[in-house]
């Protein structure tokens, strides 16, 4: 018997039968892998229209994109009959985004602002602030905040004492939830993030390849990705061809990191609109704006028509920086080369990551902990949107001016720091110095910087 295939337009209904076009990765642990021609029955829909549960063949089941595949309206006659459903084994995710207890580059103030008055072996785990790919638990007990460093050997595994080592930090929560083994109380309740890492319903918009069509190349990225114009379906998007990855395949850390961005909405943010996984190199696409980057427009206008838009510019910034803070994401690269504006000139923040410890940063926008020690934090932002206010009332001026780069670090130990701009109003300039503080601990969070720039 000859099958009829269509794509899904309606809702299914479950025990209805379909066929995978593509190949499919499972983004998740609640997502079904599947490859091209597997057949899967459908058991349930979901509240987005665009995602069903399904169980394949084998009895494994999860949820599927349904632009992934083909609707039989009766089973293929080449398909072997359905197995019975074995017991559904439930995964245990080991990327750290999908852990309840893990809260990234959290500073050490705020664990401690969120954990005061909470029940003992209340925790979380956040990045070291000190230490680049080591860790802090950071654990209630007796009305104050305990923290306790994670260090990583050189063969991968980690500890608290450097005498029982473990093969990752999620085996090594697992045994300090069940027992204390020197800390001052075991891992009893976790603090769980409210924003970042993955729910149920956060899905990354798979598109297909076919649906993309380049336009013309913008240009290249800081790790050699293509930038390009072009169209998904009817909208003006930017393509970013991501040759670093080309290859290997996207890791589970950078899908997850796609996933997390794609829940970011806010004015200020430049969205991420969906990722082609069919395509080589893999795209990445993104809203297009069209007035190019802040640091262009700073250059190439005059002081007067700048002026207008600096404190504009500045508050725009300073509201897409507050949102990331209080998701815990850190930008890491804070310059008016990475601020895209619109035509109606609201800036918009561009090129930053989840979860990518190290990533590198200009040292004339690096704060001292991360030149020093490779720190990024929020506060390490902090420091840069200070220099980003001076390129922005400097009309695009390079920072530092009249220091030669090499000599930069060991200026600002001395306590050397750049004087205001010409025309710079002094509450501005405050704010500035502000965000310079030598100790992260005494400069602004940006929630308390928005309420400055009047």
């Amino acid at each position: 018997m000859s099958s009829t295939s269509r794509y899904a337009c309606d809702p299914l209904e479950p025990g209805t039968q379909c066929c995978g076009r593509y190949n499919y990765p499972g983004l998740s642990v609640h997502e079904l892998t599947f490859k091209k021609g597997d057949i899967m029955t459908i058991i349930e829909a979901s509240k987005d229209p665009n995602w069903y549960k399904a169980r394949r063949l084998d009895g494994e089941e999860g949820m599927i994109p349904i632009s992934y595949v083909s609707i039989s309206q009766s089973p293929p006659a080449s398909a072997p009959p359905p197995l019975k459903p074995k017991a559904t084994q439930v995964k245990q995710p080991t990327d750290l985004l999908d852990m309840p207890w893990y809260h990234g580059g959290l500073t050490r103030r705020d664990a401690e602002k969120l954990l005061i008055n909470t029940k003992n072996g209340t925790f979380l785990v956040r990045d070291s602030a000190n230490y680049t790919d080591d860790y802090t638990i950071s654990l209630s007990y007796a009305n104050n905040v305990e923290h306790y460093r994670v260090c990583k050997d050189k063969r991968g595994s980690v500890t608290i004492d450097k005498e029982t080592h473990f093969k990752d930090l999620v085996t090594l929560i697992k045994h300090h939830q069940e027992n204390a083994d020197g800390l001052c109380t075991r891992l009893k309740f976790v603090l769980e993030k409210t924003s970042s890492g993955l729910k149920d319903e956060d899905k990354i918009v798979i598109i297909p390849e076919d649906e993309l069509r380049v336009i013309s190349v913008l240009g290249k990225g800081e790790f050699g990705d293509a930038l390009c114009m072009g169209f998904y379906k009817e909208t003006q998007v930017v393509i970013k061809l991501l040759e670093s990855i080309k290859g290997a395949g996207p890791t589970q850390q950078f899908l997850n990191e796609v996933s997390i961005m794609m829940t970011l909405r806010h004015p200020n943010i430049i969205e991420i609109i969906g990722i082609s996984l069919e395509s080589q190199p893999i795209c990445l696409v993104k809203e297009f704006v069209a007035k190019g980057s802040l640091e262009q427009f700073l250059r190439s206008r005059s002081r007067a028509v700048v002026t207008k838009s600096q404190l504009s510019f500045a508050r725009d910034v300073c509201n897409g920086m507050a949102y990331l803070e209080s998701k815990n994401i850190v930008h890491r690269n804070v310059t008016a080369r990475h601020i895209l504006l619109t035509d109606a000139l609201t800036a918009k923040i561009s090129k930053f990551w989840v979860t990518c410890k190290g990533k590198s940063c200009s040292v004339k926008w690096a704060a001292p902990e991360t030149i020093k020690r490779n720190v990024f934090t929020i506060k390490s932002d902090v420091w840069s949107f200070g220099i980003l206010l001076w390129e922005i009332y400097s009309c695009g001026r390079l920072p530092y001016p009249r220091i030669p780069t090499n000599e930069i670090t060991e200026q600002i130990d001395k306590g050397h720091r750049m004087d205001p701009p010409e025309g710079c109003p002094d509450n501005i300039y405050r704010i500035m110095r502000q965000c310079w503080n030598a100790d992260e601990i005494d400069r602004p969070a940006f929630h308390e910087i928005k309420k400055l720039l009047v």
